[in-house]
């Protein structure tokens, strides 16, 4: 899915009732030679805060966490599996339904990580390798999460936010375990960690988080 595709489907929501809350972030500047599979310059995500009751602030809400890959010419997916996740504050939301894999969405390539969850956010591990050798590169990924507000915060106050880690190595490694906490975000840890490298979109240069949404934004309609 293009980003015009994307503006066009959270028009149509806004438009039927539906309230939507966006942060948009295409990393335009890599980190030097991409000796790393790709660089965050080849990564255009987005983080969504979906409302559609339109009952002045109760009922389920649903953060997804979505990104396609622009990969440049020689850049590609590689092992170990890349990690996304949604996190929050405990005290703000909690997951609807009676277990957390009820409340779970992802997309084709997109898993949620067992075990990554406690009471902070869901993690998902994602085989962009996979991605990669689907071959289309308008193909959508996505995680999401559907939640239910709780405590007594205003709509400024209850965001959501969401970060992606992409992993890679020349030797062999995976996953082991994956945690998500707030205000820290994704922790992973792999079999190999000594030749495990990574990155994340969480932060600008300077510290300020690039993709968090607050609920008074998706409650509007």
């Amino acid at each position: 899915m293009e980003t015009g595709d994307i503006d066009l489907a959270h028009e149509f929501l806004r438009n039927n009732g539906v309230g939507v809350a966006s942060k948009r972030v295409t990393y335009q500047v890599g980190d030097g030679p991409s000796t790393n599979s790709f660089d965050r310059d080849d990564l255009d995500i987005t983080l969504d805060l979906y409302y559609g009751l339109c009952t002045g602030g109760s009922g389920t809400y649903y953060a997804s966490i979505n990104w396609y890959y622009d990969w440049a010419l020689g850049d590609n997916g590689d092992d170990p599996n890349d990690v996304a996740a949604i996190h929050y504050d405990k005290n703000w939301w909690n997951t609807d339904g009676d277990s957390v894999s009820e409340a779970i969405d992802t997309s084709d390539y997109v898993e949620y990580a067992d075990g990554s969850y406690g009471g902070e956010g869901p993690g998902f591990t994602v085989d962009d390798q996979g991605a990669d050798w689907a071959g289309d590169e308008d193909d959508y990924f996505y995680g999401g999460v559907y939640l239910n507000e709780i405590g007594d915060y205003s709509g400024s106050q209850r965001a959501v936010l969401g970060e992606y880690q992409h992993n890679w190595t020349e030797e062999s490694t995976s996953i082991s375990s994956v945690s998500v906490s707030y205000p820290a975000g994704i922790s992973v840890s792999f079999t190999n960690e000594e030749v495990t490298k990574s990155w994340k979109t969480d932060t600008e240069q300077d510290g300020d988080t690039w993709l968090e949404v607050y609920q008074k934004d998706a409650s509007g309609c």
